[in-house]
């Protein structure tokens, strides 16, 4: 069995994060239900970073010295445990792929040495390989939601350490995520609050069924559209600049029950 002392004090992948002194996997900060035989199964793929684990010798971890004639139902069943926990799926593995001799880790493993824990947690070192999963869990999150906490990773390794050389690269990451943000967030009905662009917030004026009201500050209330299940409003105000007419959009946000309700009388 590997020395306890030698080995990192937590691994990294993705949004997960694994202690491995006490056996916890928190994703995005939050303890998930995972101990026991699963979460060590987790962990021994996990520490290969990409190299097949066999089921001999996950049999001679969990096993040692027991002949057991059914193991792989026990591996199975551990498994199944560990892909809940991951969101993950046999059928199309996003972190473990399934081998015909055992199991191997699918994503970058970021391993933390116990040198740089603090009372606080761990501290990420700015890495290429680091960038390259972050920019990796980008091309293959679509929820808003998903994105603004990869953004929020990426602030909190930035003001790690500013004087960090691979800092300008984070920082074209993160205009990446925000770009992303501002351009999904309108289609994803579980973002509340987005920052939509000024670019998705003008498809409102192009649905047809748009109707335009009055507020109290002198400007425009416009209720519309920005798909085929999104009602947003612009407020806005119209002004003249050298002669032409144009839309100064203030801000933008999903249409109230009320607002909703008043939309679809006047489309009716």
């Amino acid at each position: 069995m590997q020395d306890p002392l030698q080995r990192p004090r937590a691994l990294r992948f993705g949004i997960f994060e694994m202690d491995l002194d006490s056996e916890e996997l928190r994703k995005n900060g939050l303890k998930l239900k995972l101990g026991g035989r699963a979460f060590r199964m987790l962990a021994t793929i996990a520490e290969r970073n990409g190299d097949v684990v066999t089921d001999e010798e996950l049999q001679a971890q969990f096993w040692p010295g027991v002949i057991i004639e059914d193991y792989k139902h026990s591996l199975g069943n551990s498994l199944y445990d560990v892909r809940k926990a991951l969101d993950d799926s046999a059928r199309h593995p996003r972190y473990i792929q399934t081998l015909q001799r055992g199991y191997r880790f699918l994503v970058p493993v970021e391993f933390i040495p116990r040198s740089s824990a603090n009372g606080n947690g761990s501290r990420a070192s700015l890495t290429v390989s680091l960038l390259i999963e972050i920019r990796q869990e980008l091309i293959n999150t679509s929820a808003c939601r998903d994105m603004a906490l990869l953004l929020n990773r990426c602030k909190r390794l930035c003001n790690q350490d500013p004087s960090d050389p691979n800092v300008p690269d984070l920082q074209l990451l993160m205009a990446d995520i925000e770009l992303a943000i501002s351009r999904s967030a309108v289609l994803d009905p579980g973002w509340a609050n987005p920052t939509i662009s000024n670019e998705v917030a003008s498809l409102v004026f192009d649905d047809p069924n748009a109707v335009s009201i009055p507020d109290h500050f002198g400007g425009w209330k416009t209720i519309g559209l920005a798909s085929e299940s999104v009602l947003l409003v612009v407020e806005h105000s119209v002004c003249r600049e050298n002669g032409q007419r144009v839309v100064q959009i203030h801000r933008v946000r999903r249409a109230t029950p009320q607002e909703r309700r008043f939309y679809e009388q006047t489309r009716n």
